[in-house]
C-alpha cells in the first residue's frame, strides 16, 4: 500500500505533467498564430484581386507587437484564450484579429499606420467601439481583450 507522501508525490508530478501537456499545447497554438500573421505579411499587393494592398510593415510588426504585450499581460493565466481565434489581411493593407468569449467577442482592426480600432459584440450586436479619431493604446486594447475574455456578461 502506497504512503501518503508517495501518493502526493505522484499528485504533484501527474499535475506538473498535466500543466507542461497545456503548456505545449498553448505554445503549437502560438506558433500557428505566429505562422499565420507571418502568412498574412506575405501577401502581395491585390492579393484578393480587387485591388487590395499588402498589408504594411507598420501593420504587421504592431500585430506582432500586440500578440507579444497580450502574452504578456495575460500569460497562463489566459493560456489558449490569449491566442486569436482569427487572423485575417484588410484590404487597406491592416490586420485583423478575432478573440472570443464566454459570452463576447472582440475584433481589433491594426490600420495601415499600425494604428488599433476594436470593436465588441454580444449576440452580434456592437455594444462598444473605439473612436478611430482618437486613437486606442495597445494597453486599452488588451484591456478590452481582457474583459471579452474574462466573461464580459455584465458589460
Amino acid at each position: 500500500m502506497a504512503s501518503t507522501k508517495d501518493r502526493l508525490i505522484r499528485d504533484i508530478l501527474s499535475t506538473l505533467e498535466d500543466h507542461r501537456r497545456r503548456d505545449e499545447h498553448v505554445q503549437r497554438r502560438l506558433a500557428s498564430a505566429r505562422r499565420a500573421l507571418d502568412e498574412v505579411a506575405r501577401l502581395p499587393q491585390d492579393w484578393d484581386s480587387y485591388g487590395a494592398r499588402a498589408p504594411t510593415g507598420a501593420a504587421v510588426s504592431a500585430a506582432y507587437g500586440l500578440l507579444a504585450a497580450l502574452w504578456e499581460h495575460l500569460g497562463e493565466a489566459a493560456g489558449e484564450d490569449a491566442v486569436p481565434w482569427a487572423i485575417a489581411p484588410l484590404a487597406d493593407g491592416g490586420v485583423q484579429f478575432e478573440w472570443h468569449g464566454p459570452s463576447d467577442m472582440i475584433e481589433v482592426e491594426i490600420g495601415p499606420g499600425g494604428d488599433f480600432d476594436y470593436l465588441v459584440e454580444r449576440d452580434e450586436v456592437t455594444t462598444e467601439r473605439s473612436d478611430p479619431s482618437t486613437g486606442t493604446s495597445t494597453e486599452a486594447v488588451i484591456g478590452h481583450i481582457r474583459r471579452v475574455l474574462d466573461d464580459s456578461s455584465e458589460a
